[in-house]
This record gives C-alpha cells, structure tokens and sequence, in this order.
C-alpha cells in the first residue's frame, strides 16, 4: 500500500516543494538586505542566483511522479483545452489525422498483399512466370498461355508417368498462303521465312510470324512428326463434309487439320489402320463471315436462304 499513499501524497509534496522554494529565496533576500541592498534587489539577486523556479519544480515534481501516465493525461488535457479554444484548428486536425491514418491503412495493406503475404498456393515462393520472345518478329517477350505447353508436355507427362508407352507423332497444319513453320519442316531448317502478307480464308491461322514457332518445331522433331499446306478449297472442303457427314460445323482453322488428314492419307503418309486425332476446336459461328467466300469456289451449291438468322445467332452469342 505504500505506492498508492505515495501517489496520494503527491499533491502535499508539491506545496511543500513551492514553500520550500519560498522560503529559500526569503532567507537568501535577508543576506542580501543586511549588506546593504533594497528589498527589491535583494529579491531579484536571490532569484537570478537560484535560478528558474518553475522549471526547478518541474524536474523536481517528475522525479515524484509517473512520467508516462501523467505526460499523457497533462498532453490530452492541453489537447482538449485546445480544441475547445479552436473549433476551426480542432476540425481541420481530426479530418487530417483522419486522412493521414486511412491513407497509411490502404497502403500497408497493398503492400502486404502484393509484396508481404505469400500467394494462396503450396511453396508459392516456387512459383515462375513464363514468357515468350520471337526473334524474327519483335524480340520482345510475350505471355505464354497453356494451349503453348498443355499438348505436347501432355503427352510427355504421361509417358513419364507410365500411362502410355509413347508419344504420339505430331504433323502440323497450315494454310498455303500462311505456312512458315510447313515450309520449315519441309526444307529441315530450324527457324522460319515469316511470311510478310499472310493470305488465307481461315482467318484464325493467317499469321506470318508465329510466336511460339520454336515449340511447334521442336515438338514436331521430337515426335519425328512433319507438316502439311492445304488450300482454301481444302480447308472449305472439308469444313463442308465435316458438318455434313459428322454434324460438327467448325471454323475454317479447325477444318485445316481435317484438310490436313485427307491429304496425307491420300499421299500415302498415313495408313487406314493408323489412330489419328484432330484438333477441331473452334465452332463455326467463332468465324461466320466464311459463308461470303463460299459460292466464290467451285463445286460448291450452298445457298443462304435466311441471312437474318445467322445476324440473329451472332446477336445471341
């Protein structure tokens, strides 16, 4: 209990601090007053000699006092007294402190969102970007989507695993008028002549400088694969019987790789008996300006009878 009479007492102390002081300087004035000097100079020399009496009780009251308690309530009664005494200064300070905490609360938590916390993903501090850079057009690195790895590492994968033996053989397909990786393959070189002014109605494949043309390569020379060139009248073909024959309408660049079938099978390159898969997945109405090529090409009878239906179908897709 001695600490919370001492906090009690403090109050007596300090008067019995502003006596004492009183009373040195009274003692200290009578010297000086029986040497010969006025009251008056007397009291100023005891003064100035013993020196700056509230800063003296200051440092003697701290001494008895809780330092961090105290400063703070002492700190928030002159804040309020001075708050109370300017409305206008009281406003403009709350809205600051205000803006200024909100401000460093966004902040801190962007920052803790993109550089502090870790990603929601196992050993996420393993995780890559990958990027693509095609030498022969910008040189610049591009986005690398999954449709660049997911078939041929699909394959590869599996293999490792032991789901399949091996690795099926990969024959790429182009249109003529758009083919630098076919040319390539053709000729055995290992980089393409991209083609300055691409002409196809197959509009998804009219590239002349394809990104990814160093994966296509490579996954054609490691399956021991090879590339074909169909022409438009190919590609429409088989556009036509595949929807005719199979009911599967496709655009004119998923119909290339059926045009691509057909065309080695006729030259002999793959067999009847032969497993062969084709990548038809882009739907017809994906590109249905098509049906303006198509009574442009011989042998074909096609007649659009409701134009407003297919404007009806892209309106609602």
């Amino acid at each position: 209990m001695t600490w919370l009479k001492r906090f009690f007492s403090r109050n007596r102390r300090y008067d019995d601090l502003a006596v004492s002081i009183q009373e040195h300087l009274d003692e200290r004035t009578e010297e000086l007053m029986e040497d010969g000097m006025s009251r008056e100079e007397a009291a100023q020399k005891a003064r100035r000699e013993f020196g700056n009496v509230t800063q003296i009780a200051e440092r003697s009251r701290e001494a008895w006092q809780w330092p961090t308690l105290e400063s703070i309530w002492a700190d928030v009664r002159f804040a309020l007294h001075q708050l109370r005494k300017s409305p206008g200064f009281a406003i403009t300070a709350i809205l600051t402190l205000a803006l200024g905490i909100g401000a460093t609360t966004a902040i801190f938590s962007v920052v803790k969102a993109v550089l502090l916390a870790s990603l929601p993903y196992k050993d996420s501090s393993r995780l890559v970007a990958v990027w693509t850079a095609n030498d022969l057009r910008d040189g610049k690195p591009h986005p690398s989507t999954a449709a660049d790895f997911l078939i041929w590492k699909g394959f590869g994968e599996f293999q490792t695993l032991g789901i399949t033996k091996t690795r099926p053989i990969m024959i790429g397909v182009q249109a003529d008028g758009a083919a630098p990786i076919a040319k390539a393959v053709k000729r055995k070189r290992d980089r393409i002549e991209p083609v300055t002014n691409p002409r196809t109605i197959a509009s998804a494949i009219r590239i002349g400088s394809p990104v990814n043309w160093t994966k296509v390569l490579r996954a054609i020379n490691e399956s021991h694969g090879t590339a074909e060139t169909v022409s438009d009248k190919e590609i429409l073909e088989a556009q036509r019987d595949l929807a005719s024959k199979e009911g599967i309408f496709v655009e004119p660049a998923s119909a290339a790789s059926i045009a691509g079938l057909r065309k080695s099978r006729e030259a002999g390159r793959i067999d009847r008996s032969d497993l062969v898969v084709c990548v038809t997945t882009g739907h017809g109405l994906k590109d249905p300006s098509v049906v303006d090529y198509l009574p442009k090409h011989e042998g074909y009878t096609l007649k659009v009878t409701q134009p407003d239906w297919i404007e009806r179908l892209e309106r609602t897709l």
